[in-house]
Order: C-alpha cells, then structure tokens, then sequence
C-alpha cells in the first residue's frame, strides 16, 4: 500500500504514515499480531485525530446527544448559523462513526480468528500465545482494511487547511 493524501497537519500526516506501515506488515505478514498492531495505531491514531478535530473544529459539537439536540434547536432559530452548525454536527458524527466502524470490524476480525482452535488438543497460555502467530488474517479482510482507510482518508482527512487556520501559530 503506498501513502494516503497529506492532511498538512505534520502529526496527523505521520501519524497517518504509521497506519500505512502496519497495513503493509499486516499485507506481509497476514498475522494475528499484525492485525493487532493495526488496531493499536488506528485506536491511538483515531483518539489523537478526534481530539484535534474536536480542538480546532468541531469544539462545540462535543456535548451529550441531548445537549446536541437542545442546542440544534437553538442554533436553527437563528437564520444562517443553525445550517453550519448542523453541518459541522453530522460532519463530526459521520467522521468519528466512520472510526468506530472501522475499529470494530478489526476487533470482530482478531476475535473470529481467536476462535479458530490452533490444534486438536487443549492449548496452555503460551501455546495460544505462540498460534497467534500462526492464525492468517484473509486477504480479502486485509483488502477490505485497507480500501476502507484509504476510503477515510479521502473522505473525511481533508481538514488540514481548517485546523491550521484554527490552531495558534506555535502549535
């Protein structure tokens, strides 16, 4: 897998950088453990780019569902502001769901191949440890992994002009 388009926020690009890394470990290796790295990168990486975005652009849609309601309805009583603010409200939704969904079909994925015995016989915790190693994560998962990261990327990772505008210079 070659790079993702640049955010032009520096960390959020190496960080992006980190994410295509474990993908072509996991291409390489097919593995349980290099399933699981994908999932530590993508969890730590989607936490640092959600509370970025909710810095920089989406800082007051950060509230309760019920507070998000109360104050739609307040922000649509005004004549232009409610329109943006809906905006930026489904924007985040759409953008962090789209994290969730990714991070649960890696989660579903370690679990399914947890369930696969490794041998026909009772296996000790050192020796589930040593068939993670053995258990290969399909081809068509890792195809779907990462069609969906460079789905996201294109779609949602295109807020580098906003949080630079946004964010003091000496950050």
């Amino acid at each position: 897998m070659g790079s993702v388009s640049l955010t032009n926020v520096s960390d959020m690009d190496d960080e992006h950088e980190a994410c295509v890394a474990a993908l072509n470990q996991l291409i390489s290796a097919r593995s349980y453990t290099s399933l699981e790295q994908v999932l530590n990168i993508f969890q730590t990486h989607f936490k640092h780019e959600e509370d970025l975005l909710d810095q920089y652009l989406y800082q007051n849609h950060q509230k309760s569902s019920e507070t998000k309601s109360k104050q739609m309805e307040v922000d649509d009583a005004k004549s232009t502001s409610g329109f943006a603010t809906n905006i930026q409200a489904n924007m985040r939704a759409s953008h962090f769901s789209d994290h969730k969904r990714m991070i649960q079909a890696l989660r579903q994925q370690l679990s399914a191949l947890e369930n696969i015995p490794a041998n026909e016989g009772g296996s000790t915790i050192s020796e589930t440890q040593a068939n993670h190693q053995s258990r290969v994560v399909s081809n068509e998962f890792i195809k779907q992994v990462i069609t969906d990261f460079e789905t996201h990327a294109e779609t949602y990772d295109t807020y580098g002009d906003s949080v630079l505008a946004a964010r003091p210079t000496h950050a």
